[in-house]
């Protein structure tokens, strides 16, 4: 930001001086503030100093660093580019894998119902061929003789004891 100067003289005539006067009292201060180059029509209120131009070698050198800074940011953009291109690639495969797999995994799914239909028809023909009927049939007959089982040890040991107090009594 270029320093404004302020004016030099002050006006001790009239009131038109005087509101140039502060007119260009408010640009310096605005122009200190950051608002540079406030113009109002043909008059420049501002006052820039002079910038000194640094020499020639120096700004060659800067042009030079922005071409070798420039040159290594289009070499990290093509390299960045190249990591695409191999990042899309890999993509693609990875997704050409999965189609296969999970078109393996169809085909193993109907493999695995074809084997349970299989093994289910062997158990079914090794029941019939064992003579084995019906399984909920077995299993309620197990549970009925289970209880008469159970009923009849509570029984003899009601007898024994029944027995043994009228020995002893």
């Amino acid at each position: 930001m270029a320093e404004a100067l302020p004016p030099t003289r002050k006006p001790s005539t009239g009131p038109l001086a005087q509101f140039f006067w502060r007119l260009a009292k408010l640009s310096t201060q605005a122009t200190v503030r950051g608002l540079d180059g406030l113009t109002f029509g043909a008059a420049s209120l501002v006052y820039e100093a002079a910038k000194p131009q640094a020499p020639i070698e120096t700004r060659l050198q800067r042009l030079d660093e922005a071409k070798e800074a420039l040159s290594e940011s289009l070499e990290a953009i093509e390299q960045l580019k190249i990591e695409a291109e191999n990042t899309h690639t890999r993509r693609a495969q990875a997704l050409a894998d999965l189609e296969l797999l999970l078109a393996s995994k169809q085909t193993a799914e109907q493999k695995l119902v074809t084997i349970k239909r299989a093994i289910q028809q062997d158990v079914t023909a090794f029941q019939e061929l064992a003579g084995i009927s019906d399984v909920w049939k077995e299993r309620t007959i197990g549970f009925l003789s289970g209880v008469a089982a159970s009923m009849a040890a509570s029984g003899l040991i009601w007898l024994i004891a029944w027995v043994a107090g009228r020995l002893a009594g």
